[in-house]
Order: C-alpha cells, then structure tokens, then sequence
C-alpha cells in the first residue's frame, strides 16, 4: 500500500542490489547475500585443491592404481606454494614427496604457476 493505493503484483518491482564484492541472490522469499572477497587465506585453499586435482590427474594418467603410494618430485616453486599443506596432499593423493628425478611432466594451475612433478 502506497499512498493508500494498493499495488497489484504486476505494478511493483523488487530489485536487490549489492555492495561491490557482494553477491547477492533472492528466490521463494529467501534472500541470501554474499562475500565474494577472496583473502589471500581463501587463494592458497584454492590453489591447494588445484594442485590435489592435477596430481591426481597425472596419477590416473600415469596408470598408477587408486590405491597405489607414489613417490613424486616436485620442484622449488611448487614446494614453496604448498609449504604447510604437504599433509593434506599426501593423504588426499596417496602421494609422498621425495627428489625431483624421474619423468618430469609440466601442469599449469591457477592462472599461471607450472607444477613440475617427477614420476618415477
């Protein structure tokens, strides 16, 4: 009611808007607003599960078994993007981390870090 007036359906929109970096979306009468901030914490977390993923996938590719332990290489510049998070990948990839011999195969991940990873 406006002015006393009564809007029907068709006369009233409802728009949302959001803050810059915000993202914001409204369905059934639930509106759900959201940080879209990406903190350099969130990046690494990001980056981590990119290079989880590539491992696995040079692993699959590699015809190693689901099950199978693998010893990799990995090169300087990856092993300072992964610094604390070496745990987390050699559970989540049955991997273990040793010297950088082997075949080197070369995968981009994120917008531009090459991962060097040696298989035996």
């Amino acid at each position: 009611v406006i002015g006393g007036e009564r809007l029907t359906p068709d006369e009233v929109s409802i728009a949302y808007l959001a803050n810059e970096g915000e993202g914001i979306a409204a369905d059934y009468g639930i509106v759900v607003r959201m940080d879209m901030h990406l903190t350099p914490e969130l990046q690494k977390k990001g980056l981590i599960r990119d290079v989880i993923r590539a491992i696995q996938k040079v692993r699959k590719e590699s015809g190693f078994t689901m099950g199978e332990e693998v010893t990799i290489g990995i090169s300087d510049e990856l092993k300072a993007v992964i610094s604390g998070s070496e745990e987390m990948i050699m559970q989540e990839t049955l991997v273990r981390f040793g010297p950088p011999t082997g075949t080197k195969q070369s995968i981009v991940i994120g917008d531009d870090i090459t991962m060097d990873i040696y298989l035996p």
